[in-house]
């Protein structure tokens, strides 16, 4: 099967250096518009211009930051005539390390709906990456919980991990092992103190 062409629009970021896409995911290739239509980001264009181009030059799907297109007739009516899939954003990120690990997580998901028999051209609006602090927990806290689902005290659980840890640390031949034991009981020193 060959692997769906994903337009860049001008506002979205090439691949920052060094990430190779490719062999991220081999079902899809991300082609930047200055790469594949110079010709229409040297003057001013309307995005359904580029869609109609991204059309012919054998794109599937178009990918902007400008999720005001999903508003405005002639891009919406572009995108429903040439039957390509806009792939946008829910809210602004601007942020190009961001940017394209979202479009690398959803991207699969994106070309699998792409790939269904029934699919129609669609907009997808990426949810915007946020951590919220249910997100986010204490490591003293996650172990302190681990001690209580395991009925023991917070001295008890960490001293049976640290001797497991110790055994395995010592019964191995890799140097770099026995260089850990030394840094954790180094650490586990220090922090007596």
């Amino acid at each position: 099967m060959p692997p769906l062409r994903f337009l860049l629009d001008q506002g979205f970021p090439k691949p920052p250096e060094g990430l190779h896409v490719e062999l991220l995911d081999k079902s899809a290739r991300y082609v930047h518009v200055s790469d594949e239509l110079s010709a229409l980001t040297r003057i001013s264009t309307p995005d359904w211009i580029l869609y109609l181009a991204a059309r012919r030059a054998g794109f599937d799907a178009f990918v902007s930051r400008d999720l005001s297109q999903f508003d405005q007739r002639e891009e919406m009516l572009a995108l429903f005539l040439t039957g390509l899939t806009l792939v946008t954003w829910a809210q602004p990120i601007e942020d190009p390390v961001a940017e394209w690990g979202q479009l690398l997580a959803y991207g699969p998901q994106i070309e699998r709906a792409m790939r269904r028999a029934e699919y129609r051209p669609s907009v997808f609006q990426l949810p915007a990456p946020r951590l919220s602090s249910v997100r986010q927990s204490l490591t003293r806290q996650r172990v302190q919980t681990m001690a209580a689902e395991a009925r023991m005290s917070l001295p008890e659980y960490r001293d049976g991990a640290l001797r497991g840890m110790r055994e395995y640390l010592r019964s191995t031949t890799i140097r770099e092992h026995a260089e850990l034991l030394t840094a954790l009981e180094d650490t586990l020193a220090r922090d007596a103190e």
